[in-house]
């Protein structure tokens, strides 16, 4: 029965409205930011590597995550995320707005709703570096003719975004 209802719920994974009505429930419920697939030390080394605190770094399908928070720590400055969730993109800029205000932090983390099947989140050749830990998981769940089309979509938009010394 579990493994019934988790097939599910991943069915409806490329449905904004699933992520609205989740992300309603867990902000309701004031549940921290999560990571998906967890956020190590490691990522971050990587990052470290690769972009300077100036590069234009992209969150593709950022969720709760706290890896542009945990960006910002070490000194990045150009962070975005985008995810298809209005309900989360609402709460994560009212976030933003809020530490500004009592922080009085100047380095805000651009959040934008964007389907990533239909448009590029960011202007074309604005991003530095685009981190995805879930979207294409997200994407590619069904195994259809239309998950295939979908995720080349997502990755058309998101090699769309790379700017001419971009990663992804």
């Amino acid at each position: 029965y579990d493994s019934f209802i988790a097939s599910r719920r991943r069915m409806q994974y490329d449905n904004p409205s699933f992520w609205d009505r989740r992300y309603e429930r867990l902000i309701s419920a004031a549940l921290p930011n999560q990571e998906w697939y967890g956020l190590d030390d490691s990522v971050i080394d990587i990052v470290k590597e690769i972009a300077d605190t100036s590069h234009h770094i992209h969150d593709l399908g950022c969720g709760q995550s706290v890896i542009c928070d945990t960006l910002r720590s070490h000194g990045y400055t150009n962070l975005s995320g985008s995810d298809f969730s209005a309900v989360l993109i609402e709460h994560r800029q009212q976030e933003e707005k809020k530490r500004a205000r009592v922080v009085g932090d100047k380095d805000i983390i651009k959040y934008v709703v964007c389907d990533l099947r239909l448009r590029p989140a960011m202007p074309e050749k604005s991003v530095d570096l685009i981190l995805d830990k879930a979207t294409l998981d997200s994407v590619t769940h069904r195994n259809s003719a239309e998950a295939k089309e979908d995720t080349r979509k997502v990755l058309d938009q998101a090699i769309r975004m790379l700017s001419d010394i971009g990663k992804i």
